[in-house]
């Protein structure tokens, strides 16, 4: 999908990239926030 979008044959892709292609702006889509909840007994 990369080299796709890096050619101009691709406008948008939603994906896991590694490292940073060339030829391609990442923007993040959305952010997650993550909490971990357990019980005083543990």
């Amino acid at each position: 999908m990369r080299h796709w979008l890096a050619d101009g044959n691709l406008d948008v892709a939603v994906a896991d990239f590694t490292g940073m292609p060339t030829g391609v702006e990442l923007v993040d889509f959305y952010q997650e926030r993550m909490v971990l909840v357990i019980a005083n007994s543990l």
